[in-house]
């Protein structure tokens, strides 16, 4: 971290510590919010304060800014589609997400794995992972 630290207050000579403009992307929050102390820690040692930069997790940043300029789906969008995709397939055709078919394959079932897919999703993508880079 210190490395990071030293990187980011090079140019640093006098004043506060401005990184408003910047955007750091970390690989988890915990990462970012140790990033943020120790730049706080740095700038106290100067007898000075910072602004902190923009710091998100790589899930955070896709959420935000897409390569193609599209608009990203807010989790209320995804969840919805999940639903609509779990409402029109045959459960059976995929046994190793479903191994049991539930007796119930309501909305509120679907709503409710879409929820839980959307969570799984968020927290390896905190890590650094995907669905895929996980079951690999």
């Amino acid at each position: 971290m210190a490395a990071v630290v030293d990187y980011l207050a090079s140019d640093w000579r006098a004043g506060v510590l401005d990184l408003s403009d910047r955007l750091i992307i970390v690989p988890t929050r915990q990462s970012g919010r140790r990033l943020r102390e120790a730049l706080a820690e740095r700038a106290a040692e100067r007898g000075s304060a910072v602004f902190p930069p923009q710091v998100l997790t790589p899930e955070a940043f896709l959420s935000v800014v897409r390569p193609d300029g599209l608009p990203v789906a807010t989790a209320a969008e995804a969840a919805l589609m999940w639903v609509a995709v779990l409402g029109g397939v045959d459960l059976n055709d995929f046994p190793a997400l479903f191994p049991q078919v539930p007796p119930r394959t309501d909305v509120e079932w679907a709503l409710h794995v879409a929820e839980a897919w959307q969570a799984v999703r968020q927290t390896l993508g905190e890590g650094g992972m995907t669905m895929a880079s996980a079951a690999e």
